[in-house]
């Protein structure tokens, strides 16, 4: 009878054990998606550029996953003194090309290796602890854990890490199981050769997904104006410069009720149309509306090529 009662009781337990677990793995987690854009314009140069990071968190404020993208851009004229529109490429999608294992650059890794080692080094962490980062005189990481896999300079991720943690307009979002996330980089360009102005934008976008499913989305944009000067040898110079920050740092001040009369500020609208991925598988993103959104009449199309762009990254 003693040992049908431990039979019993160990039978149950077992059967209460793995209940608990899989209700565990059935559970809806709490995250929050964030992204922060560091962006350097230098005049002397005539160049803008650009570190993007998307961060989710947990409900401990620790970061679950971390994607990073950086892209530089210099304006430039050609031999008649026009203006040349060629846009550059993020250094992601660069990848192999990059050229940072030529002979005169890096023996560790490309870019984007570099990058993802830097991701795998945050995650865990808080943003207590990203702060926290030990660099060198030259925004070179020291800690050899992370040294091992990324030796180039860290700097601006941490700061676009941070930005992307600490940021007023984040997403709350609820998912099951193990979540997969991409980060997109899209610029345009405007060029009016009458006043040599450069008038550049980056769009980006990041998108979250759990399985099969897209379960969050953000965007953000930023905007540069540059106009130049060239020197005798071709050589521009930007006599001036503006950047206000990404639409989503200006959040209010950025006066499309006041100046625009429209319904609502960029980042309310931009917040609602990165909703229309949800539910969607991320490589199926191209289904999504650019008309018809409900509270939200900017215009989309970019956007919408962005969040395409990511969904089909998703890793």
């Amino acid at each position: 009878m003693k040992k049908i009662l431990s039979f019993i009781l160990i039978l149950t337990l077992s059967l209460t054990v793995l209940a608990a677990c899989g209700g565990k793995e059935d559970e809806e987690t709490a995250y929050t998606l964030g992204i922060g854009v560091v962006m350097n314009v230098d005049e002397a140069s005539a160049t803008a550029e650009s570190t993007v990071a998307a961060v989710v968190t947990d409900g401990d404020g620790k970061i679950v996953e971390c994607r990073i993208d950086a892209i530089d851009y210099t304006a430039a004229i050609d031999e008649a003194g026009a203006p040349k529109s060629v846009l550059p490429v993020s250094k992601r999608d660069q990848g192999d090309n990059y050229g940072m294992l030529a002979a005169w650059g890096s023996s560790l890794a490309e870019w984007y290796r570099q990058a993802e080692a830097f991701e795998a080094y945050v995650t865990g962490k808080t943003l207590a602890e990203v702060r926290a980062i030990a660099l060198d005189e030259n925004g070179k990481a020291t800690d050899a854990e992370l040294t091992a896999g990324c030796t180039i300079t860290v700097s601006d991720f941490i700061a676009a890490v941070d930005k992307a943690m600490s940021s007023e307009h984040k997403v709350e979002f609820s998912a099951k199981g193990d979540l997969t996330a991409a980060v997109a980089v899209l610029p345009e360009l405007e060029a009016k050769a009458e006043t040599l102005t450069y008038e550049y934008t980056v769009n980006y976008a990041a998108v979250v997904a759990a399985g099969e499913t897209t379960v969050a989305a953000i965007l953000d944009v930023a905007d540069v104006t540059m106009v130049c000067t060239a020197d005798a040898d071709g050589k521009l110079v930007a006599s001036s410069s503006t950047y206000k920050g990404t639409k989503l740092e200006q959040g209010d001040d950025y006066n499309m009720v006041e100046y625009g009369q429209a319904q609502s500020e960029w980042y309310v609208q931009a917040l609602l149309y990165a909703k229309t991925v949800v539910g969607k598988a991320p490589t199926a993103l191209d289904a999504i509306p650019t008309e018809g959104v409900a509270g939200c009449t900017i215009g989309v199309e970019s956007y919408k090529a962005a969040l395409v762009k990511a969904g089909k990254a998703v890793r």
